[in-house]
């Protein structure tokens, strides 16, 4: 049995004893930030999941299609590149033509060809070559192609529904995580056998994702880093 439900279950939080409370009020608020932050985790991870994939699987289609020559282990390493690519760059929206990309597509050209060459363990001249029959400007198309392909599957995904809903809850997420966070602060101040170091750094988690919870760049950023060091070091304590 949890101690959050042993909690509920003695109705702890109504308990005459402060110490029953205190301790029914941090199993509660523990249960809850855990479930929050698998949850959390959870979107966010099938949120990327979802962008790398449709970025990698665009990519690998489409040198399968201008690059027959091309071995399955180059191709894979080319679309992975392409992909983390997109993974990193593309927005929802975002098109692989756009002026913001040039830069990005014009190493791309480059890398594509070394990884074809590392694969196959060929000169970049021949790899070239697999790219597309030899004709320089054909495995620059080739690569090109590619790269547009992952930034507009990338950013589809961007914008898709799972990444809209992960970008609606997170924020949710992360005022819910405060106020577990408050709570065990709260309990933690109340326990007896509490030691003063714990207490602080209780506080110190709380205050950390409050600022995390305002998703306000950089202090979010800092708050969420705060609050995590925070909480290592309290349970050392």
């Amino acid at each position: 049995m949890s101690d959050a439900y042993k909690a509920l279950a003695t109705g702890g939080l109504s308990s005459s004893n402060p110490q029953e409370r205190s301790e029914a009020l941090d199993a509660l608020a523990s249960a809850g930030k855990t479930s929050t932050e698998t949850l959390k985790a959870g979107l966010e991870t099938a949120r990327d999941l979802e962008k790398y994939g449709s970025a990698t699987r665009a990519a690998n289609l489409s040198l399968k299609a201008a690059a027959p020559d091309l071995g399955l282990k180059g191709r894979l390493k080319i679309a992975h590149n392409l992909s983390m690519k997109a993974f990193n760059h593309a927005d929802a929206g975002d098109v692989g033509t756009a002026e913001k990309f040039e830069a990005l597509k014009k190493a791309s050209r480059s890398s594509t060809t070394d990884i074809a060459a590392k694969a196959h363990g060929d000169s970049n001249n021949k790899a070239q070559k697999r790219l597309n029959q030899g004709i320089k400007t054909g495995a620059e198309k080739t690569a090109d192609s590619a790269f547009d392909a992952a930034i507009e599957k990338g950013a589809k995904a961007a914008g898709g529904k799972l990444a809209k809903f992960a970008g609606r809850f997170v924020p949710g997420a992360n005022v819910a995580v405060a106020g577990f966070d408050i709570a065990t602060a709260i309990a933690t101040s109340n326990s007896k056998d509490a030691s003063p170091g714990k207490k602080i750094t209780a506080w110190t988690t709380a205050a950390g994702s409050v600022l995390a919870a305002t998703n306000i760049p950089v202090v979010s950023q800092v708050g969420a880093a705060f609050s995590t060091v925070s909480d290592l070091v309290g349970s050392f304590f």
